[in-house]
C-alpha cells in the first residue's frame, strides 16, 4: 500500500516538474514517461490543469463551464396544504468547474472509457414567479431564487474507437446522482418568514420534482465537457498505446478498479441467476 502512494506522489510530482505545463505536453509526458500507469498519471495531468476548466481553454475545444445556462422550468402543485403554480427563468449554474477526477480508466482493447468524478457544490441563481395558496393564504410574489445542490456524483462509461488513426470517444452514458438540495426565495409572502420557510421545506422536500426539471441541462452539459476532455486526452495518444497495457494484472490502480467492479457485478448476476433458478 505505502509503495503505490510513493509511486503515485512520484508520478504527480514528475508531472509538476513537466517544462511546458500547457494540457498537451502533460499527457504526451505521460504517454512517454508512465505508459503502466497512464491513467494514473492521466488524473494527475488534469489535477494540475483543473484551475483552468472553470473559464475553458479555448485552443483545446473546452468550454467555459462556469456559468452555465439552465433551461426555464415550471413546477406545479395541485394538492395538499401547499398549492402553486411557478415559473423559474434565467438561471444559471456555478461549481461545475470545480469537479474533481476521481478514476479514469481507458481501454481501447474493450473500446471504453470508464470515469467518475464528484463536486462539491453547485449554485443555481435565477428569477421566480409564483400563485398559489399555502395554509389556506393567497400567494403570489417574484424575485429572486436561489438554490444549492450539493454531493454531486457523476459517473460514465464511454465507448472508443479508432478515427483517423486516432482514437475518440464517440457515445458516454452518464449517471448523475444528487445528495442534497437547498433553495431560497426572496420578496414573497410579504416578508412573512413562517410562510416563506414553509414553501422553501416544501421544494426540499419534493427535490425529485425540482432535479428532474434541471437534471437533463446538468447531465448534457456536464457529458459534452467530460466528453471533450477524454478527447483531448485521447488526441495525444497513439491509436495502440493502452493496447501495451495489460487488461489483467496491472500496476494502474484505475484499471484494476475497473476489474474490480467488473467482477462485482458478474458475481452478483450469478447470484441473482442461481436464486431465480
Amino acid at each position: 500500500m505505502t509503495a503505490n502512494i510513493l509511486r503515485s506522489v512520484v508520478v504527480l510530482l514528475a508531472l509538476q516538474f513537466v517544462f511546458s505545463q500547457d494540457f498537451g505536453s502533460l499527457i504526451r509526458n505521460c504517454r512517454v514517461q508512465h505508459t503502466e500507469r497512464l491513467n494514473e498519471c492521466v488524473v494527475g495531468a488534469v489535477k494540475i490543469m483543473q484551475p483552468k476548466f472553470a473559464k475553458g481553454i479555448p485552443e483545446l475545444g473546452l468550454p467555459r463551464m462556469d456559468p452555465l445556462k439552465l433551461e426555464d422550468f415550471s413546477l406545479n402543485q395541485a394538492d395538499g396544504a401547499v398549492r402553486f403554480s411557478a415559473n423559474f427563468r434565467n438561471l444559471s449554474i456555478t461549481g461545475v468547474g470545480r469537479f474533481e477526477l476521481k478514476y479514469l480508466d481507458i481501454n481501447t482493447v474493450a473500446g471504453s472509457v470508464h470515469l467518475g468524478c464528484v463536486v462539491p457544490a453547485l449554485s443555481v441563481r435565477g428569477n421566480y414567479d409564483i400563485n398559489g395558496r399555502v395554509f389556506e393564504l393567497p400567494v403570489e410574489g417574484n424575485g429572486p431564487f436561489i438554490a444549492l445542490l450539493e454531493g454531486i456524483v457523476a459517473e460514465g462509461v464511454g465507448f472508443v474507437s479508432v478515427q483517423n488513426n486516432r482514437l475518440q470517444m464517440t457515445r458516454m452514458e452518464l449517471d448523475f446522482k444528487i445528495k442534497n438540495f437547498k433553495s431560497k426565495v426572496e420578496r414573497l409572502f410579504g416578508g412573512n418568514d413562517v410562510l416563506r420557510s414553509t414553501l422553501e421545506h416544501f421544494l426540499t422536500e419534493n427535490t425529485d420534482v425540482v432535479l428532474e426539471q434541471v437534471r437533463p441541462t446538468l447531465v448534457n452539459n456536464m457529458n459534452s465537457f467530460l466528453t471533450t476532455v477524454v478527447n483531448v486526452i485521447l488526441g495525444q495518444l497513439p491509436s495502440d498505446v493502452m493496447s501495451r497495457i495489460p487488461n489483467t494484472n496491472s500496476l494502474d490502480k484505475h484499471r484494476a478498479r475497473t476489474l474490480r467492479v467488473q467482477a462485482e457485478k458478474r458475481n452478483a448476476a450469478a447470484a441473482a441467476g442461481s436464486r431465480a433458478g
